[in-house]
């Protein structure tokens, strides 16, 4: 549908179809799922031909509605067209359409309009069949833009789309089904976790170093007992027979014990 449509003439297009901006003051923007448009605050926005509304989306992108109704008459009878965005005064669900139509109005604010192909689900047919990506012409929205060109509506339309990028397709490779062979299935044996294989050793504390033994205070020399001095013996003074006096130890009798000569028989009284 969408190759065709940039081939039917102008003149057939429009002899069941209406421009849906008459009344209004058009300025084209970008293509893209569908041809952005902005009006001036309420500017009505017609339906194309005779129809249906089909359904609204109230929060179709940034708190903006969406408007789609299929085409019952012309050469594109069965396809959907898509009104969105900045518009308000919305027609009602299943609403039936004439041509020319007021259908919505453009609101004072919003990202001012889109409108393309629909499928019936209300998807945009561009992300319907090509996807889209956000900026980027698609074959629905130059589709599209043709469609307006030939209902009279100006202006500087985009009506080319990116070359799409050739990609390489991996030849897969055949491959027979080897036969499946059976194992008898082995016990299984669980042993508990060894915890001293699998936890880090804990390094021991050092030793604390034991302090070293005061040294041990030599023993002080005992006095020796000192001898107790002997008593004096007890002695006698002895006068002699020349007249001199002897000392003599008591209990010799009075007498003077004689000392032995040099020889050592020879004994002598002291004088």
């Amino acid at each position: 549908m969408i190759a065709a449509l940039a081939l039917i003439a102008p003149a057939a297009a429009s002899a069941a179809y209406v421009n849906p901006f008459t009344g209004a003051t058009a300025i084209v923007g970008r293509t893209d799922m569908g041809v952005d448009l902005c009006l001036n605050p309420g500017d009505p926005i017609r339906a194309i031909g005779n129809g249906t509304v089909v359904g609204i989306q109230h929060n179709w992108y940034a708190g903006q509605p969406y408007l789609w109704y299929v085409l019952s008459d012309g050469p594109y009878a069965g396809d959907y067209v898509y009104v969105a965005e900045q518009i308000d005064h919305l027609a009602r669900v299943g609403q039936a359409l004439r041509a020319g139509d007021v259908i919505a109005r453009y609101a004072r604010r919003g990202s001012c309009i889109e409108t393309g192909w629909s499928v019936a689900d209300g998807e945009t047919e561009a992300a319907a069949t090509t996807g889209y990506t956000e900026g980027q012409a698609t074959t629905a929205g130059v589709s599209f833009a043709h469609f307006l060109m030939s209902l009279g509506v100006t202006g500087q339309f985009e009506l080319t789309t990116p070359k799409p990028q050739a990609t390489r397709v991996k030849a897969k490779r055949r491959h027979r089904k080897s036969p499946v062979r059976t194992r008898a299935p082995r016990p299984v044996t669980r042993t508990a976790p060894n915890p001293s294989a699998t936890a880090a050793p804990v390094p021991e504390p050092s030793p604390t170093p034991k302090p070293s033994p005061k040294p041990k205070p030599s023993p002080k020399p005992k006095p020796k007992p000192v001898p107790a001095p002997r008593p004096p013996s007890p002695t006698t003074v002895v006068r002699t027979g020349s007249g001199t006096t002897v000392t003599v130890p008591s209990g010799s009798g009075g007498y003077p014990q004689p000392n032995f000569g040099p020889t050592g028989n020879e004994p002598y009284w002291p004088h």
